[in-house]
């Protein structure tokens, strides 16, 4: 076993940097995390957490690597590189904010950033290299997960729902644990938290058409606290015509999406349809927002075979009234930030890295096949190891 490795899987508790780049392209977020234990044993502290926005060059360089037909081999090359060293560099701000040096950290998780996902072609590409992050920060790095699980028949994807069923699996009630994020995403856990039980998947579009209809008028990059969708009204006849044009929605589970299918000239088709329809700015908005909200409903009655007990949200859309009450509208019932089980909205899926981080050193299978379809459990993820010259920070 590799040195570095073993004195990881010796220690009964480490602490780990999770690293999150996800649809949303709204910059870094890192989670500094104590973690004693593996799998259902698994307690997690997060400990500091920040998100390093992109600049707006960032933002746009990657937004076109996500768009098809966008990208260069040579600009997919040049920026695989300049976000590891980003993200290299976004931990060790993180752990300078903390208090923290490189030495006193074990590890580092990186999901990296999502460019193309196209599961019913068996492949991903996940960029921010691994052996930049390792050696702009001297530690470990673990990452490039989606591969691993796909080679095996599965989604890639969703990843999440392998941690919500180690932290937030309960004996007492079912629970939906919903994300709303770029993408939106939902973890179904029965009473019990059986692993043949759990169902997970996404739901549709979270933030990102919101987010792209925004940008197309001009008024910033999201919508912030849902004030402009706040000031509409949804239309029915908008709504409908999403529903009837979205081929993602009754697709059967375990399936995953992006913005391979939420694009800028699918926002730009509604918002067209919408206008025709006589509807202001911000009525489009707060359809768009209700067609969030209607497809996590719609999945979780769909693609759920039990009932929901409780409902638990995190990511971007939990900040959002208007969204939370639609939501609320869709399920026929509150849900509540994710806080109440003691996880902040916002730090989740850095955290949830860190943990997948620590399964794959401990060489435990990761993934929950029932959400991605695999044909097995898998271990999923890739390790760079920083050289013994290699210092934090070089």
């Amino acid at each position: 076993m590799i040195e570095a490795v073993r004195r990881i899987v010796e220690k009964k508790e480490v602490l780990a940097a999770g690293v999150m780049s996800g649809t949303s392209l709204d910059g870094i977020d890192v989670a500094l995390c104590r973690i004693a234990g593996v799998g259902r044993d698994t307690r997690i502290e997060v400990l500091h957490f920040i998100t390093l926005p992109y600049s707006d060059r960032e933002r746009e360089d990657l937004l076109r690597l996500c768009t098809p037909g966008g990208a260069d081999v040579a600009a997919l090359c040049r920026a695989n590189k300049a976000l590891g060293v980003r993200i290299g560099h976004a931990v060790l701000e993180a752990l300078s904010g903390a208090g923290l040096r490189p030495a006193d950290v074990d590890f580092v998780s990186s999901h990296g950033q999502t460019v193309h996902h196209a599961p019913e072609e068996g492949c991903t590409l996940q960029i921010g290299e691994l052996a930049d992050i390792a050696a702009v920060t001297g530690l470990p790095t673990v990452g490039d997960f989606r591969p691993s699980d796909m080679a095996y028949g599965g989604e890639g994807a969703p990843f999440v729902p392998f941690v919500d069923r180690l932290l937030y699996a309960s004996d007492r009630a079912s629970r939906l644990l919903i994300n709303i994020g770029g993408i939106g995403n939902v973890t179904a856990l029965p009473q019990g938290g059986a692993a043949d039980g759990l169902r997970a998947f996404d739901t549709g579009p979270g933030n990102v058409l919101i987010d792209s209809l925004m940008k197309i008028h001009g008024d910033g990059d999201f919508d912030e606290d849902g004030r402009t969708a706040a000031r509409g009204a949804p239309s029915q006849e908008l709504l409908d015509f999403m529903i009837g044009r979205d081929a993602f929605l009754p697709r059967p589970a375990p399936k995953s999406t992006g913005r391979e299918l939420y694009t800028v000239e699918y926002a730009e088709r509604v918002l067209r349809h919408g206008e025709g329809l006589g509807l202001t700015f911000p009525d489009v908005v707060a359809t768009v927002t209700d067609f969030t909200a209607y497809a996590i409903g719609f999945s979780a009655r769909t693609h759920v075979p039990f009932p929901i007990d409780e409902f638990y949200v995190s990511g971007g859309g939990a900040h959002n009234p208007f969204m939370m009450r639609r939501l609320a509208h869709h399920l026929g019932a509150e849900a509540y930030p994710l806080e109440r089980l003691g996880m902040s909205v916002d730090a989740k899926e850095a955290a949830a890295f860190a943990i997948l981080g620590n399964e794959f050193l401990h060489g435990r299978f990761n993934n929950a096949r029932s959400a991605t379809g695999a044909d097995r459990d898998v271990l999923m993820g890739k390790l760079a190891l920083p050289s013994p010259s290699a210092g934090a920070g070089s």
